[in-house]
């Protein structure tokens, strides 16, 4: 069968640094079975070019997938591709189907997959066409002939250390590569070692696991990096971001990938980092792996705001953490959350002192969104704006969607971008998001 997937755009972006792992792994495992697999990526292609080669796509398996920004833009996606493929099965899936009614979905599609997708859209696809009502594995909701709502639960959690690297060649990797350039100044690709958290910030709108995390081989991880960076060599690709959430919260698994990293001795990297993962000798050890910087999830200059959102660190952890950073010549990044319900202008002067105290080399600030179903969204139920969830791409990440705030957000996240380039560090980068339109 020819099975195309699609990823049609946020309003916040336009170009993207990194490719999709996920729908990588799909195709790849879907290519195994024989089949003709392709991505389409608005990332890859800005959202202008996208649209346009949406009307060129012609399969007989749709997949759409996003997160709730996405929502909007995933319906239009199916509406459009339906034309060109009337007879195509078209499914959603991704985190932004967990934020609305499926019912709604079933409206532009024939199921709505739950879940993670590598073994669940395999198994599917397996049996062919057409898709009977007993056929269904667990992940997926749909309409049988009788039109009434059908569902096999939620998808199992799959075996990270089974998975395939993701299909590289359905990629046009130079576009993100071009694009890293063009902002960074060099190449740079994503990956991830591990899917899982065992935290609960309350503002998460990750579907994690019960279980904890679910890592893969570090030759496994090492073998992907080496492949790419030999596919990629004409881009010098030698820099990779980890973007797991619990990179570096298993000490041993850790060890063992930077002692792998320090024999190859060819890549730099850079990773999502917790502080109170950080201590002296492994930051050490990650340095000597070719770590050149760790983003920290700060959000806040206020215990009590850290402990109302469940980070489960104080400000005294995340100074040392970036202390030790500092020491170690590792560059630590801060990713800043404003426009909680409970935030005083005194807690933004908190912030303000708190990144004068620990010097971040990059920041970033978002407005905090309450996405639906996470336990912030049910905490300020009622003091949430009445958006439904197609809405949520109008405010997220620019506006806020409370209702009233303590704050200006606005004026808030000028005056500390404005604060960190004039008192913290004027060679340091402020990531700006903005709408596109």
């Amino acid at each position: 069968m020819r099975i195309a997937l699609i990823l049609p755009p946020a309003r916040h972006v336009d170009l993207a640094e990194f490719c999709p792992l996920g729908v990588g792994i799909i195709a790849a495992r879907l290519k195994a079975l024989g089949h003709t697999v392709s991505i389409l990526d608005s990332g890859a292609w800005g959202q202008v070019k996208f649209w346009r080669m949406l009307d060129d796509v012609e399969a007989d398996v749709i997949g759409i997938g996003g997160t709730i920004v996405q929502l909007r833009a995933m319906v239009m996606a199916a509406r459009i591709a339906r034309k060109r493929n009337p007879n195509a099965w078209l499914f959603f899936a991704g985190r932004g189907v967990f934020s609305i009614n499926e019912e709604t979905l079933l409206q532009d599609a024939d199921a709505v997959l739950m879940g993670e997708g590598e073994d669940a859209v395999s198994k599917l696809v397996e049996n062919g066409l057409p898709f009977s009502d007993d056929v269904f594995p667990p992940g997926w909701t749909w309409k049988d002939k009788n039109g009434g709502v059908r569902s096999s639960g939620i998808a199992p959690l799959v075996d990270v250390t089974k998975q395939p690297f993701p299909a590289w060649d359905l990629y046009p990797l130079e576009n993100y590569m071009n694009f890293a350039k063009s902002t960074r100044g060099y190449a740079t690709a994503h990956i991830m070692a591990s899917r899982g958290c065992v935290h609960h910030c309350t503002f998460c709108d990750r579907k994690m696991s019960e279980g904890g995390v679910r890592r893969r081989p570090v030759k496994h991880v090492t073998d992907e990096m080496t492949e790419m960076a030999d596919r990629y060599s004409k881009h010098d690709l030698n820099e990779f971001y980890f973007f797991d959430p619990s990179f570096m919260s298993s000490r041993e698994w850790s060890a063992q990938l930077y002692k792998e990293l320090a024999n190859l001795g060819k890549f730099n990297w850079g990773c999502l980092a917790r502080v109170d993962d950080i201590e002296k000798n492994a930051l050490l050890n990650a340095k000597g792996s070719g770590c050149a910087y760790m983003n920290f999830g700060v959000e806040t200059g206020s215990d009590r705001i850290l402990k109302e959102v469940a980070k489960g660190v104080t400000t005294d952890q995340i100074k040392e953490a970036f202390s030790l950073c500092h020491e170690t010549g590792v560059k630590p990044g801060a990713l800043l959350l404003i426009g909680l319900p409970q935030e005083t202008p005194e807690d933004i002067d908190a912030l303000k002192n708190l990144l004068k105290s620990i010097r971040p080399a990059f920041i970033n600030i978002s407005i905090v969104c309450p996405f639906p179903g996470t336990a912030m969204a049910k905490q300020f139920k009622d003091d949430i704006l009445p958006v439904d969830a197609f809405g949520y791409c109008d405010y997220f990440p620019e506006r806020t969607m409370f209702k009233n705030l303590k704050i200006d957000t606005t004026s808030a996240f000028n005056d500390i971008a404005r604060f960190y380039k004039e008192e913290v560090n004027p060679k340091g980068y402020v990531n700006r998001i903005t709408f596109l339109g």
